[in-house]
């Protein structure tokens, strides 16, 4: 169990974590249980029971999400309560306890309760294949090798939706009690509380498991569809391990080229070539992929596609100013510093820690990302690999 002890955040935040494969085959049921897990429990049976349970003991918070982690899914329970020393009720926390208990090992999973989590996750799969940038970057992951967890949608897919039934819900869930549970809780921790969320915690040592994408294969997709711009999603291998010595490296050189403020895509695509409204690029670390997305005119799409690899080439080339270069270094170190102020980013800190095996503190971060060279970002540059491109045309008259 990790407990962080901070007095300076008005609330507790407790997470209870549990890792399972992320596989195709349960992917939509474990989408469902994020809607199940938090409707209704045997104590309160009701969703409105359960809501005004938490609400009438000085709103406290429950949610569930889904992250991917390689070949790993996290599951993760979260709660978030008042500091105690600030309450003066002294069955508070009790309380507190009595609605984790009721949801993690309780949770009424009932026909209605199934239905209603369809309706939910078919409406936000519906509105996400309706949203040009999402499908551009879904359909791109898509394309890839299916033994390969990048292609795996890991917010579930329409076709397996329907199918699902109860018992495979509760099935599922029996499956994951099973698993080994890591508590991470942040805050004002009282003694009574450590002691309640020990009894969840499992003394197993948490374990990695990544494989770095790599392909000889370039796929790519383009389709057109009734939208006002076409929406353009990019991938590339990075060859770059979270335990390399370019991993830090990576990091600014990807805010130098389209995560930070002022970055290279946004002035020289966005603003000197009035291509697009937006673009950026984001890092999915554990499978070591960078990817870019934009939105364009369907004109303007084969100069986009140069300008975006010309800006890769400078970085290769090492054609960008120090001052540039300072300016991803400190977008990147004041996301670290910001993180101090927030319990569940502690957490998520201290977490990925864990799972990687690593001890450093945030000065050596911060000290880490200022020694990076312009060498070690052309190297990183040098080792960007195109494997998948997804174009989402907008329509002409003579192809809607």
């Amino acid at each position: 169990m990790r407990i962080i002890s901070s007095d300076k955040f008005t609330n507790v935040n407790a997470s209870f974590r549990t890792m399972v494969p992320l596989e195709r085959s349960t992917i939509t049921k474990m989408n469902l249980l994020l809607y199940m897990i938090r409707q209704k429990t045997e104590k309160f049976p009701t969703k409105q029971a359960l809501t005004t349970a938490l609400v009438n003991n000085y709103a406290t918070k429950a949610g569930a999400s889904l992250t991917s982690f390689g070949n790993q899914l996290l599951f993760d329970l979260r709660f978030q309560w008042i500091r105690p020393d600030w309450i003066a009720d002294e069955g508070y926390e009790k309380r507190v306890c009595l609605c984790m208990e009721e949801i993690l090992e309780h949770p009424l999973f009932d026909q209605a309760g199934l239905d209603e989590a369809k309706y939910m996750l078919e409406n936000r799969l519906l509105r996400q294949m309706d949203d040009p940038n999402a499908l551009s970057l879904l359909t791109a992951f898509s394309l890839v090798d299916k033994d390969s967890s990048l292609s795996i949608p890991v917010q579930g897919s329409l076709d397996d939706l329907e199918k699902i039934t109860l018992e495979e819900m509760e099935e599922l869930y029996a499956q994951i009690q099973k698993k080994p549970k890591h508590v991470y809780a942040c805050g004002v921790i009282s003694e009574p509380m450590k002691a309640f969320l020990a009894k969840y915690d499992s003394c197993e040592p948490l374990k990695n498991d990544y494989t770095l994408f790599s392909s000889d294969q370039f796929y790519t997709e383009e389709k057109a569809m009734d939208i006002s711009q076409t929406s353009i999603s990019l991938l590339y291998q990075t060859q770059v391990a979270l335990d390399s010595d370019l991993y830090f490296p990576l990091l600014v050189m990807n805010a130098l080229l389209g995560q930070a403020p002022n970055s290279m895509l946004f002035t020289e695509v966005r603003e000197k070539n009035s291509f697009c409204y937006s673009i950026y690029s984001q890092l999915i670390r554990f499978d070591g992929v960078l990817y870019i997305s934009t939105g364009t005119n369907r004109k303007s799409i084969a100069p986009v596609l140069e300008e975006i690899d010309r800006q890769i080439q400078r970085l290769r080339e090492g054609d960008f100013s120090l001052e540039q270069m300072d300016i991803a270094k400190k977008d990147l170190k004041d996301g670290l510093v910001s993180g101090q102020d927030s319990g569940i980013s502690l957490i998520e800190q201290q977490f990925l820690d864990d799972l990687l095996g690593r001890q450093t503190c945030l000065e050596e971060r911060l000290a880490a990302i200022d020694a990076v060279s312009v060498e070690q970002i052309q190297e990183v540059a040098q080792q960007l690999k195109a494997f998948a491109q997804a174009i989402i045309e907008e329509a002409d008259d003579e192809t809607v």
